[in-house]
């Protein structure tokens, strides 16, 4: 059987490979000329030259594909990434479905966005797989609007046959974060760049190895059309980082800046070119309480989450002993 990887050379898709890699079958993953393929050193994959953005090698790279994992994206906030934002993560993922319906892959497991169901209207109950999208006042991020118009692309593509599986991973921690895209906040901390953390909103954590094994048991077990949140540690940024704090000794950043007063002062960082983990977009996000109740994903698929302080240390001591490898 063989089972195509889109993404592997992500902070994500690596784990996915890692996780897949030993299991008996064939295991090709879809990369870009470009990419950086060190993650992947050592790992008995097949890799074929592809783009999402380029129907045909879409095409070639899923001849003979019984099973497909998509957990390719591309993460941004900065306007002047806005048209790169949308193309991979929209029109990537719509031309993906479209060879794969054609190819007539058995099963698909997509990498879905929590950005795609929105935050929870109230953080007293965490948002479930059964929420209708809540957060329409922040469809003008270019990021979250291209997770959103994916999802809906996704919809169409299982209206029309194709066997998805939506799993919704936490913001993943972990070793193996090259560019930075989840714990860019933790690596600036550890360096001395972020003085203060926006009060009033939360984030839910999970280890990138868990997510990874979510994946695979939503690969063996999850139902096509179903919705499955596996999205970890419901924890507010003072929680985080008073949980660093503790485990490290080091202190957390000492100003708390009030959700009103966020992007105000976002919009001051980005004029003058500082603190460049904190821009508007993220600003807004922060204030909000991206919460979610995962018992679907640990009854159904069986998923479970190690302690987040153990996923911390290992965060924190990849961080620091110079981020080399996985």
């Amino acid at each position: 059987m063989t089972t195509l990887l889109t993404g592997a050379t992500g902070f994500v898709g690596q784990w996915i490979a890692r996780t897949l890699a030993p299991e008996p079958g064939e295991l090709r993953v879809l990369a870009r000329r470009t990419s950086d393929l060190s993650a992947l050193k050592g790992l008995p994959v097949e890799v074929v030259e592809g783009d999402l953005l380029d129907v045909r090698s879409l095409q070639r790279a899923l001849q003979g594909v019984q099973r497909m994992y998509h957990a390719a994206g591309w993460i941004s906030f900065k306007r002047r990434d806005e048209e790169r934002v949308r193309a991979v993560n929209y029109a990537g993922t719509a031309n993906l479905w479209e060879a794969a319906l054609a190819a007539g892959v058995e099963r698909v497991v997509v990498t879905a966005s929590i950005f795609a169901l929105g935050h929870a209207e109230d953080p007293q109950r965490p948002a479930t797989e059964g929420q209708e999208f809540y957060g329409h006042d922040l469809l003008d991020i270019a990021y979250l609007r291209a997770k959103v118009d994916a999802e809906q692309a996704t919809v169409a593509a299982l209206a029309r046959g194709l066997p998805l599986i939506r799993l919704y991973p936490g913001l993943c921690l972990g070793p193996g974060d090259t560019t930075r895209s989840s714990s860019a906040a933790i690596d600036a901390w550890l360096h001395g760049r972020l003085p203060a953390v926006v009060s009033g909103g939360g984030i839910c954590l999970m280890d990138v190895r868990d997510a990874a094994r979510a994946h695979v048991a939503a690969m063996e077990r999850g139902v096509p059309g179903q919705r499955y949140l596996a999205t970890g540690h419901n924890v507010t940024l003072a929680q985080l980082f008073g949980r660093l704090e503790a485990l490290t000794g080091r202190r957390a950043p000492p100003l708390r800046v009030p959700a009103s007063l966020a992007v105000p002062l976002a919009d001051v960082a980005e004029r003058l070119n500082v603190l460049k983990v904190f821009d508007r977009a993220q600003a807004r996000l922060m204030a909000r309480y991206w919460w979610y109740d995962c018992r679907r994903a640990e009854e159904e698929l069986g998923v479970r989450f190690r302690p987040l302080d153990e996923t911390l240390q290992d965060t924190v001591r990849w961080l620091r002993d110079g981020a080399s490898g996985p």
